[in-house]
């Protein structure tokens, strides 16, 4: 039974994380700036400097820059590639969660720590991203697993992995790679009583920092010095200090709003985080394996509390913590019966939650005029309400397993229906999906002031941006045949440009702008 749990687990988490991977075109304006990078890289043949259309990208260091490289030799450049390292990571998470808590808390827990991740839409869509957070994800919740079993178990050679992973983690995203996890250990030994000269000792802290170094510094090295310093300040000043000290890009909000962000992202079983909190902090002294996934969940989210710019995938690094404390939970509640008699408000506000959704999806596609005829759609969510509904008719008859076996049932379904179906669907109504194909390979296109970024990833080329009308017009005289892209609210460039007319135009996906494309009148 347990090994059959486990390649469940295994069989969910690669058909949630790996099928359709390609489906939707890299809308978001992180993907598409991530995906270009590799690309670039490739054309310029400079592997170590980072520019997006034509500009040096100070954002991020190069780990998904590499992985993408790999996918793109072997896959060629497209959007199942860009990802494709990515699922590998949410994969390689699954799996170590599972070995984490059935070592440490046994084959139920670490069922059901499983469950919680693969029930959670945005866990799967995080894994689903090019983007540099997965791989941060996977090397944080790695080193601390391998912190672990190399503290507690005394097992040295995890003590070498926790720091080959520490400077992969910096790798992807920097110094909060390293920060988080080394403020999580600090905690955690001080918490316990167990902060002392020979506990760090313990720790190997002079290999520690050969390794790290080892891994992460020749590259920010040759960067530094390939750029002249340029990339270095931009990225620790601007991009770190800076998104910490202020807002990026309007990204801001107050400090419980990232805790909102945590109880959104792990969606259903995120209502029992209360509960499951409280168990782990009562069970402190007696429980410190889950005591200490307690505080590593804590550290992420408080850091980025403090933070002024906040992000809906900064606190991704807490999810599999979070979800080995809320699976301990349910499993404790499953093995003791009478502790689940008192959890009718959960599951009340729970059936409520999912009643709204499909209602909601609708309305919100009825609102967006492109989204109009596949409004429809919604009442794949009608699946959620369905079987919560059936969940609750089995915990009113105190049928507890059945009733978590059904709402994680439910929840991972609608997952399948959402990235399989769903979002595909809404992803072909976007400007990206319907207009790639006019900027494609070998034609001649000019964006005028902002333009989506992802349409440099479809013309396979730099799209040079022109600030200037008059610029324009001098650059059509000699190219009467470019095609110009804005990226606006509404089309402002056909007063400034005689003969200007509007040959496409579409409405990005999830927001309020739209794509315009203009060509001269034939």
């Amino acid at each position: 039974m347990h090994s059959k749990s486990f390649w469940l687990v295994i069989l969910l988490a690669a058909f949630l994380l790996f099928v359709k991977l390609g489906a939707t075109t890299v809308f978001q304006v992180a993907e598409a700036r991530n995906t270009r990078v590799p690309a670039e890289m490739i054309e310029r043949k400079d592997y170590i400097v980072p520019f997006f259309n034509g500009e040096l990208r100070t954002d991020k260091p190069p780990l998904h820059y590499y992985a993408m490289l790999l996918a793109y030799r072997l896959g060629g450049i497209n959007e199942t590639s860009a990802r494709f390292f990515s699922a590998v990571c949410g994969l390689f998470v699954i799996v170590a969660t599972w070995l984490f808590a059935k070592r440490n808390a046994g084959t139920g827990v670490a069922l059901w720590s499983c469950l919680v991740l693969l029930a959670s839409v945005h866990t799967i869509f995080q894994f689903r991203l090019a983007t540099p957070d997965p791989y941060l994800i996977a090397c944080h919740v790695l080193s601390l697993f391998c912190f672990w079993e190399g503290f507690k178990n005394y097992k040295r050679s995890f003590l070498w992995l926790m720091y080959f992973f520490l400077g992969l983690a910096i790798l992807a995203k920097g110094p909060v790679g390293l920060v988080l996890p080394a403020i999580t250990i600090f905690l955690f030994l001080l918490l316990k009583r167990e902060f002392s000269f020979s506990a760090i000792w313990k720790l190997r802290p002079l290999q520690g920092l050969i390794i790290i170094m080892a891994v992460a510094l020749p590259w920010f090295y040759l960067v530094h010095v390939k750029t002249g310093g340029i990339w270095t300040h931009g990225f620790f000043f601007e991009h770190n200090i800076g998104r910490f000290n202020k807002p990026f890009d309007g990204h801001k909000g107050p400090f419980i709003l990232t805790w909102a962000f945590v109880i959104m992202g792990l969606f259903p079983f995120s209502i029992f985080l209360i509960r499951a909190v409280t168990m782990a902090w009562q069970k402190r002294v007696s429980n410190t394996w889950l005591f200490f996934n307690l505080v590593a969940a804590a550290v992420v989210i408080l850091a980025y509390s403090l933070s002024a710019t906040k992000l809906l995938n900064y606190t991704t690094p807490a999810y599999p913590f979070l979800a080995l404390v809320i699976g301990s939970f349910i499993f404790s509640v499953i093995e003791s019966k009478e502790a689940g008699k008192n959890l009718w408000p959960e599951w009340i506000i729970l059936l409520l939650m999912t009643l709204v959704l499909p209602a909601g999806l609708y309305f919100w596609m009825q609102s967006e005029k492109p989204m109009v005829p596949i409004a429809w759609m919604s009442v794949l969510l009608s699946v959620f309400p369905l079987t919560m509904s059936i969940a609750v008719a089995y915990y009113k008859k105190k049928r507890i397993e059945k009733t978590f076996y059904l709402a994680a049932a439910g929840a991972i379904l609608v997952n399948i229906l959402f990235f399989c179906i769903l979002l595909p669907a809404l992803d072909a109504n976007g400007s990206v999906h319907q207009l790639k194909d006019r900027v494609k390979p070998g034609m001649t296109v000019i964006a005028y002031r902002k333009f989506n970024d992802a349409f440099t990833f479809y013309h396979q080329k730099n799209i040079p941006v022109i600030n200037s009308t008059s610029t324009i017009v001098e650059l059509l005289k000699h190219n009467p045949n470019a095609l110009i892209v804005e990226r606006a609210s509404a089309p402002h460039l056909m007063d400034s440009v005689q003969g200007l007319v509007i040959k496409d135009s579409a409405k990005d996906l999830f927001s309020r702008q739209y794509s315009f494309i203009y060509e001269l009148k034939k």
